[in-house]
């Protein structure tokens, strides 16, 4: 049996979509960005083919690829600078250091290397080094089939608390059961690593069989760095909120239970930055979303009987070909963001509405979907008769995406 940690360290780059017949969300992945949306399942791409992008997080930089069959054209996302606190969540995570498996005893490696030597020199020389490098062999070979057989029976160990925790029974005796066992090295902080990792497991799956004091007495037992100890219950926070995440919302009751597993957990807000900056920007929308909308007045001249709900500075952005170039026969495209327009942006019950230079704005009966990219803090809008979404960028994407779903929702 092989043992590992869940991947669910990162909650990775996500899009919150949202149109009128209901909210979606798009996940990032290698390969490609596979988005759920109200219709069900489907893939961002385009008429030359698959279309992803991946956030990288080295030198500041985002990039994306899109492999065009016919032109054979990989396509790099790039950051210009002109989205407004871009980066919410691209704070780096690691991941726990996974003990390795010790394949064989130290102390059979060393006995067999001198035993080796003396039982060749002895051979040469017609010594009784040969007797005493024998019996060093036989001393090493001994000895590390113990430890092979320890080994076997700390994995068996395993599988039985494995299947005790998962049976739900008494964490005390499964804990006593901990203690009785003797191993000690390498050996034994890759056991405590996957146990320690199976209990939260369990705590993930069911906060109310195994207590927080419970937890934080294994915490004081086991041979595990403190660095691990903290990105292993980060894991399990983590994994809790992708689970909550499914149904693409955070309802109260969700929150207060976000936040009491981060309490038991012990996890301060540094620890789970990136998690809890996605938690802020969700409880935001939904807040938006449900809240009633309150019309305030503007220093612009409106409609007639069109009432403004939200008014902020941002910029309306468009696409742009940074550089082109070639390499290995494959041609590639360097893309990124540019201005299109600035100023005031305000949303009413009518349209999007964009003043400054000029004036611009999108009737929201045309909007066809709308996806919040939480990575870049910008707001796609996909509008009836426009080849091209409209991207939106400003200070607060998820409330405006919220109290927008709000108003097409009415």
């Amino acid at each position: 049996m092989s043992f590992y940690i869940r991947k669910a360290f990162r909650v990775g780059p996500l899009r919150l979509n949202l149109s009128k017949s209901g909210l979606g969300l798009s996940a990032g992945v290698t390969g490609a960005r596979v988005g759920i949306g109200p219709k069900g399942a489907y893939v961002h791409g385009g008429r030359h083919g698959l279309y992803y992008r991946k956030y990288a997080s080295s030198k500041g930089r985002s990039s994306s690829q899109r492999t065009s069959g016919a032109q054979n054209e990989v396509e790099h996302f790039v950051d210009t600078g002109l989205t407004y606190c871009k980066g919410g969540i691209s704070v780096e995570r690691y991941e726990p250091t996974v003990p390795p498996v010790p394949a064989a005893s130290p102390v059979y490696l060393i006995l067999v290397v001198i035993g080796a030597l003396l039982f060749l020199s002895g051979l040469a020389a017609g010594t009784a080094q040969t007797v005493a490098g024998l019996a060093l062999l036989v001393s090493g070979i001994i000895i590390n089939r113990r430890f092979q057989k320890q080994k076997q029976d700390l994995i068996e160990k395993l599988d039985l608390f494995g299947e005790q925790l998962k049976a739900r029974e008494s964490v005390e005796e499964i804990l006593s059961g901990y203690n009785q066992i003797e191993s000690a090295g390498k050996l034994r902080a890759w056991f405590d690593f996957h146990f320690f990792t199976l209990i939260h497991d369990s705590f993930y799956e069911d906060p109310n069989y195994i207590s927080p004091d419970e937890l934080l007495e294994l915490e004081k037992q086991v041979a595990v760095p403190s660095s691990n100890i903290v990105r292993i219950k980060a894991a399990t926070f983590s994994s809790f909120l992708d689970a909550v995440m499914e149904d693409h919302v955070i309802s109260e009751d969700e929150e207060e239970r976000l936040d009491a597993l981060q309490k038991n957990l012990r996890l301060s807000d540094c620890d789970i930055q990136e998690e809890r900056t996605l938690i802020d920007i969700m409880c935001s929308m939904r807040r938006a979303m449900s809240e009633e909308l309150k019309a305030f007045e503007v220093d612009i001249n409106l409609k007639t009987n069109e009432n403004c709900f939200y008014c902020t500075e941002g910029r309306f952005l468009k696409q742009k070909t940074v550089k082109r170039y070639q390499q290995n026969l494959v041609k590639h495209k360097i893309i990124g963001y540019d201005i299109d327009m600035e100023g005031q942006i305000y949303l009413t019950d009518n349209r999007i509405l964009m003043v400054g230079g000029g004036s611009r704005s999108y009737e929201l009966k045309k909007i066809i979907d709308v996806t919040l990219s939480v990575e870049d803090n910008t707001v796609q809008v996909v509008i009836d008769g426009r080849k091209s979404a409209l991207i939106i960028t400003m200070r607060d994407c998820a409330v405006f995406t919220g109290k927008l779903k709000n108003l097409l929702a009415g």
